[in-house]
């Protein structure tokens, strides 16, 4: 073992050091057939492709429109949900003043019933008309407090 690492070390590094060849694959047309290999084709000849001659400036300048497309289309997707957002809590807004003033009313309308209840109650002692006058005040409080509040 003390001998193997020796050679281990420069065998190991004259991997990294010797040229390792640019895999290719060569597509063979043979009558109908097509075939593909990692040798070139018998017979065949060699297609160069220019890969230089594309230039990248038009697609700079159409990602740069795009972006700039796109960047509007963002501002104003915002700007709608803003105002989408503006609507919904103004209505909110609304519907919670109008849960409140309802309430109020509730709680106003339980008072007077209350009320007219406690006048039916203590005016038994006093004359039949004036008791039978305050037991239909305080029926119709209930009924328009059921009305208004159930």
């Amino acid at each position: 073992m003390r001998f193997g690492l020796p050679l281990f070390i420069p065998l190991f590094a004259a991997l990294f050091v010797l040229p390792i060849p640019a895999f290719a694959i060569y597509k063979c047309i043979n009558n109908a057939d097509v075939m593909y290999s990692d040798t070139p084709c018998p017979g065949g000849s060699q297609l160069a492709i220019d890969t230089t001659a594309v230039s990248s400036f038009p697609k700079e300048k159409d990602a740069k429109e795009q972006l700039k497309q796109q960047k509007a289309e963002s501002k104003q997707l915002e700007k709608e949900r803003h105002k989408q957002t503006a609507k919904e809590e103004n209505q909110q807004r609304q519907t919670n003043r109008a849960k409140a003033a309802k309430q109020k009313k509730c709680a106003s309308l339980a008072l007077t019933k209350k009320w007219a209840e406690e006048d039916a109650l203590t005016s038994n002692s006093s004359s039949m008309q004036a008791a039978a006058k305050a037991k239909k005040k305080a029926h119709r409080a209930e009924e328009k407090y059921m009305l208004n509040c159930s």
